[in-house]
Protein backbone atom coordinates (compact mmCIF):
# COMPACT_ATOMS: atom_id res chain seq x y z
CA UNK A 1 0.00 0.00 0.00
CA UNK A 2 0.87 3.50 -0.66
CA UNK A 3 0.94 5.68 2.51
CA UNK A 4 -1.81 8.76 2.29
CA UNK A 5 -1.49 11.96 4.93
CA UNK A 6 -2.53 14.92 5.20
CA UNK A 7 -2.62 17.57 5.76
CA UNK A 8 0.76 18.43 4.44
CA UNK A 9 1.85 21.95 5.64
CA UNK A 10 0.83 24.47 8.72
CA UNK A 11 2.30 26.72 10.82
CA UNK A 12 3.13 26.69 13.94
CA UNK A 13 2.29 23.31 14.99
CA UNK A 14 0.53 20.53 13.13
CA UNK A 15 -1.59 17.26 13.65
CA UNK A 16 -1.22 14.78 10.67
CA UNK A 17 -3.39 11.71 9.83
CA UNK A 18 -1.89 9.05 7.97
CA UNK A 19 -3.76 5.92 6.71
CA UNK A 20 -2.77 2.84 4.66
CA UNK A 21 -4.22 -0.21 3.43
CA UNK A 22 -2.37 -3.02 2.15
CA UNK A 23 -3.55 -6.78 1.27
CA UNK A 24 -1.97 -9.28 3.52
CA UNK A 25 -0.79 -6.65 6.37
CA UNK A 26 -0.27 -7.48 9.94
CA UNK A 27 1.65 -4.58 11.20
CA UNK A 28 2.37 -0.87 10.21
CA UNK A 29 5.38 0.86 12.20
CA UNK A 30 5.09 4.30 10.84
CA UNK A 31 8.63 6.89 11.03
CA UNK A 32 6.60 10.38 10.87
CA UNK A 33 10.60 12.02 10.39
CA UNK A 34 10.85 14.10 13.45
CA UNK A 35 12.68 13.23 16.32
CA UNK A 36 12.28 12.11 19.49
CA UNK A 37 13.18 13.81 22.79
CA UNK A 38 16.63 11.70 22.64
CA UNK A 39 17.61 12.59 19.13
CA UNK A 40 16.05 9.67 17.70
CA UNK A 41 13.85 8.92 14.83
CA UNK A 42 10.57 8.12 16.76
CA UNK A 43 8.75 4.82 15.07
CA UNK A 44 5.18 4.07 16.01
CA UNK A 45 3.42 0.59 15.79
CA UNK A 46 -0.24 -0.09 14.94
CA UNK A 47 -2.07 -2.68 14.24
CA UNK A 48 -4.62 -0.81 11.76
CA UNK A 49 -2.66 1.19 9.24
CA UNK A 50 -3.70 4.41 10.94
CA UNK A 51 -1.54 6.85 12.90
CA UNK A 52 -2.24 10.48 13.97
CA UNK A 53 0.64 12.41 15.03
CA UNK A 54 1.62 15.73 16.21
CA UNK A 55 4.76 17.65 14.97
CA UNK A 56 5.64 20.54 17.32
CA UNK A 57 9.02 21.78 15.62
CA UNK A 58 9.50 23.37 12.29
CA UNK A 59 10.92 21.50 8.93
CA UNK A 60 10.46 19.44 6.49
CA UNK A 61 9.60 15.74 7.22
CA UNK A 62 9.38 12.90 5.03
CA UNK A 63 7.58 10.03 6.41
CA UNK A 64 8.28 6.36 6.04
CA UNK A 65 5.82 3.30 6.46
CA UNK A 66 7.26 -0.27 7.40
CA UNK A 67 4.76 -2.81 6.29
CA UNK A 68 4.78 -6.65 8.01
CA UNK A 69 2.65 -9.54 6.59
CA UNK A 70 1.79 -12.66 8.78
CA UNK A 71 4.98 -14.32 7.68
CA UNK A 72 7.05 -11.39 9.10
CA UNK A 73 7.97 -9.90 5.90
CA UNK A 74 8.49 -6.27 5.91
CA UNK A 75 8.74 -4.08 3.22
CA UNK A 76 9.56 -0.11 3.76
CA UNK A 77 7.93 2.67 2.02
CA UNK A 78 8.49 6.32 1.95
CA UNK A 79 6.09 8.47 1.96
CA UNK A 80 6.27 11.08 -1.84
CA UNK A 81 4.70 14.09 -0.58
CA UNK A 82 7.02 16.41 2.10
CA UNK A 83 5.05 16.96 5.18
CA UNK A 84 6.31 21.25 5.84
CA UNK A 85 5.81 22.95 8.88
CA UNK A 86 7.39 26.77 9.25
CA UNK A 87 7.76 28.53 12.33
Amino acid sequence: GIPQYSPLDACDSLWVIFTVVANGAVKYTWFPGDLDVFGKTDSIPTDTGYLRHFYSQPGTYIPILLIEDSSGCEVGVAGVQKIIMTA
